[in-house]
């Protein structure tokens, strides 16, 4: 959903949650039909920082991404810091992130336009690839910003969130020319009503832009939260997730 991984949604969210600290973590498997599917996992902590003054937060998160028959790794590290400003209409927070960013592949069995064999009518890996100046592995330092807002209300609360992802616009070729990532703008937006006492209800939205490729995220949760119980527990809710684009209908649903 939206909100499962905070910190790599916004780096605004660092330490916007109420308590000390907070950790989440993801697996995504997709894509079996492809034969080697693609896999994803993340994890985060994030956790206040009492002995500063502002209000100020830190977090930690690491991203692994596995995908395509050639092995693509991606590995992130990224330390996350926040810091959060109590208005008059509500609360302004504002993040920053900042890591490495390591990818490698397996060029074992690759093969590219200048090893085909015109005799054989195939490519073969053991001729020249005619590629000059290309590696297997890179790595660079990435740098992410954000900014939220949020608002109560009596029924609920209501949030705003915006972000950039690759700010420095770092190389990223396996040839040694520059290739400069494009900056990924992200836009996100909650509301959380209380339709009765216990119960409520969350619809959200994120999209974002990268280059030619966009994506929009829309979900709507239900959730009841229980008056009392040994195990504190504060919320249970459930959901259904679509993800579409502006010139694609939906093409996959989370629920």
């Amino acid at each position: 959903m939206t909100d499962m991984s905070p910190l790599t949604q916004n780096p605004a969210n660092t330490g916007v949650f109420d308590g000390d600290w907070r950790f989440a973590s993801n697996y995504r498997n997709q894509w079996k039909a492809i034969g080697q599917p693609l896999e994803t996992v993340a994890a985060s902590y994030d956790t206040q920082l009492h002995s500063l003054p502002k209000n100020f937060s830190g977090g930690l998160i690491f991203v692994g991404d596995r995908s395509g028959g050639l092995n693509l790794l991606v590995s992130k590290i990224l330390l996350s810091v926040g810091s959060k400003f109590k208005l008059k209409s509500g609360v302004f927070s504002v993040g920053l992130q900042g890591g490495y960013v390591m990818k490698r592949y397996s060029i074992l069995g690759m093969t590219l336009p200048g090893q085909f064999n015109m005799d054989t009518g195939q490519f073969d890996s053991a001729l020249p690839s005619g590629e000059d100046g290309l590696t297997d592995r890179l790595g660079y330092f990435d740098v992410n910003v954000g900014a939220l807002y949020q608002r109560k209300f009596s029924k609920g609360i209501v949030d705003f969130g915006v972000a950039a992802f690759h700010v420095n616009m770092p190389n990223e070729s396996f040839f040694d020319r520059r290739n400069r990532l494009p900056i990924r703008p992200l836009v996100h937006a909650s509301l959380s009503y209380d339709i009765k006492p216990q119960w409520f209800i969350r619809p959200a939205v994120v999209t974002m832009f990268h280059s030619k490729a966009q994506e929009i995220l829309i979900n709507t949760n239900i959730g009841y939260r229980p008056i009392s119980n040994a195990d504190n527990i504060q919320a249970i809710y459930m959901g259904v997730e679509m993800r579409t684009g502006v010139n694609r209908n939906g093409d996959a649903f989370v629920i």
